[in-house]
């Protein structure tokens, strides 16, 4: 390296495993510099004997971020952007120099990219929210969980996978590719970064709710017509809707909006009563959890089941709100909720995959669903 001073450096950094020597030296024209390496007595110390303390540390506070729920995976769209425009900045640098980053437009890069809902969203994607925010009342999610949690049909998992290979989420703005592209997807980010096979398994069974279509009808938004009641982020009915739901302005037409106890904050509901004992606005996610919790040798994780059952719940995991609803369990799921949402989100591309890779990934799937679902589920 040449600095401005006219003093030029070599570094060279090397690791030598067969022990725990550290030490600095820097040789100069005139001799050199030795720091030693602190570590000395008759043996060698292990890492986990140097570092005990901040290995505890570390894990006290892993866990900690889990249970509170604040816990997010460290690679992310935002961090990933950020590291391709320093690299770039690097190389411009090296070549002109007086390369530059701004910082405060990195931020904001990846939020702009992904579920923006505004004004230039899509007309179809706006109808379906207004309806779902319309129709979606108490009564509503009552009759549909007692008229599609009877469970008659029977399907193997790939028949009911494939059967989405065709249906297109109308409420995405981000994807119009079918649905079981975007399920591929998922399952692939999170099998890239070496997380438990059952969480792999949850992402490509997510979304497999949808196959409700098949035996639904427009009256109920069930349907590939109609699907209000099937797709969107979900939302908390029998008490007050947030704010911070997609498109607020469609809040007042909920035909529930005309009843005082249904429009306080904690509704129907007692203080921490956890979200299992609410009434989630009715779809895909409700469907599915119902569907695998009410299917013998099913033997996914309950924390499997949680992410099916919430991970459209996007107010409650991204937006804070209900948090007065909140159990200890859901505090402590939620850290769950969050490292899935990273990987159904920011996998999701326009592209499809090749023929070579999808008989590649469906013998490594179907090793998973024979490992934690039975040969047929009913639906």
């Amino acid at each position: 390296m040449s600095f401005p001073s006219g003093l030029e450096a070599s570094f060279i950094h090397t690791r030598i495993a067969a022990s725990y020597d550290h030490r600095l030296d820097i040789t100069c024209e005139r001799g050199s510099i030795q720091v030693t390496n602190p570590w000395r007595g008759e043996k060698p110390i292990s890492f986990s004997e140097r570092f005990h303390e901040s290995y505890i540390l570390q894990m006290d506070e892993f866990v900690h971020k889990v249970r509170s729920g604040a816990f997010a995976p460290n690679i992310t769209l935002e961090r990933t952007q950020l590291l391709e425009a320093m690299v770039e900045a690097c190389d411009v640098s090296a070549h002109d120099g007086n390369a530059q980053i701004r910082l405060d437009e990195m931020d904001s890069k990846a939020s702009e990219s992904l579920r923006t809902y505004d004004s230039s969203t899509a007309t179809a994607v706006r109808e379906l929210y207004r309806e779902m925010r319309t129709k979606q009342t108490l009564a509503h999610v009552k009759r549909l969980r007692e008229k599609y949690g009877k469970l008659e049909r029977q399907m193997t998992v790939w028949e009911a996978l494939d059967s989405l290979s065709g249906f297109v989420d109308v409420s995405d703005p981000d994807v119009n590719l079918p649905n079981l592209v975007h399920l591929y997807q998922t399952a692939e980010g999170l099998r890239e970064q070496w997380l438990p096979d059952w969480l792999q398994l949850t992402g490509l069974l997510h979304d497999m709710g949808k196959v409700i279509f098949k035996r639904g009808c427009d009256e109920d938004g069930t349907s590939s017509e109609k699907q209000f009641s099937v797709v969107g982020d979900t939302f908390i009915v029998g008490c007050a809707l947030p704010d911070s739901l997609i498109f607020p302005e469609f809040n007042p037409e909920n035909r529930d909006a005309s009843d005082p106890t249904l429009t306080t904050k904690l509704g129907i509901y007692e203080p921490g009563c956890g979200l299992d004992n609410t009434n989630v606005a009715y779809g895909h996610d409700e469907y599915l959890y119902q569907v695998l919790r009410n299917n013998e040798g099913v033997c996914l994780p309950d924390e499997a089941l949680y992410l099916i059952r919430y991970h459209s719940l996007y107010p409650w995991h991204d937006q804070g709100a209900y948090a007065e609803l909140e159990s200890e369990i859901d505090r402590q799921m939620k850290g769950w909720v969050k490292i899935f949402n990273q990987h159904d989100l920011y996998t999701k591309k326009n592209v499809v995959f090749t023929e070579e890779k999808l008989v590649e990934m469906r013998s490594y799937y179907d090793g998973l669903i024979k490992k934690y679902l039975p040969e047929k589920l009913r639906f």
